[in-house]
């Protein structure tokens, strides 16, 4: 729990250090979100966000890769930084330079292929809670490639489309968060604990500045 705690501060405090500085440094360089009829703002705000969240994130998790007291040997953590840079990088071209969304999508679907062939993946169904005579089944890597990829990519835009209102993306990713934190300590998952935690924190320090009305 100590481990945790701390994570969870070093995420808070990153993220909440560097958003102000983001708005200041996105104004002055015009990087802002224009109203259009999706989005309720009162005028532009500044954009790159997700540059002070990230930031927390990877120096959370930099700080697991290198803490010896803290083993998550099942999870394969350098990739998942890889990953989460890659995403991230992605969104931050997408902030600035407006890309495709055919571009956009290319990407996602390799980035979580990626994620697939390292073993961030969905390769079995348990339905062990409906009582059926059928509780628990592999599913063929096919299916599991194809399911994997759709999720992923389909969570990845659900959140960039919802980003309408003040902290309604934010917000329903720390909804989501926190019955993740639920599920994996019912089920001693401890590992994905010292992920989510930061994600958490992070999310919480950027709601500070996202909530209504917001300034990024």
């Amino acid at each position: 729990m100590y481990n945790l705690s701390i994570l969870f501060l070093i995420s808070f405090a990153t993220t909440y250090f560097f958003i102000p500085r983001i708005i200041k440094f996105a104004l002055k360089r015009n990087i802002v979100d224009s109203i259009d009829n999706r989005k309720v703002s009162r005028e532009p705000i500044a954009r790159i966000g997700g540059l002070g969240i990230v930031s927390g994130i990877c120096l959370s998790l930099i700080f697991i890769r290198h803490n010896t007291l803290i083993d998550i040997r099942n999870f394969h953590l350098d990739i998942f930084i890889l990953l989460t840079l890659s995403f991230f990088i992605l969104g931050f071209l997408d902030d600035l330079l407006k890309l495709s969304p055919w571009i956009r999508l290319f990407f996602q679907i390799l980035f979580s292929s990626i994620a697939w062939s390292n073993n961030f993946r969905i390769d079995s169904i348990d339905l062990t809670y409906l009582n059926f005579s059928t509780n628990y089944f592999d599913l063929p890597q096919i299916i599991s490639f194809l399911i994997t990829v759709f999720w992923i990519t389909g969570i990845v835009n659900s959140i960039n489309w919802i980003d309408g209102l003040d902290g309604l993306a934010v917000g329903i990713t720390l909804f989501a968060i926190f019955g993740l934190v639920l599920v994996n300590f019912k089920l001693q998952n401890f590992e994905l604990l010292y992920i989510l935690f930061p994600m958490a924190a992070s999310c919480l320090a950027f709601l500070k500045y996202n909530y209504h009305p917001a300034k990024i």
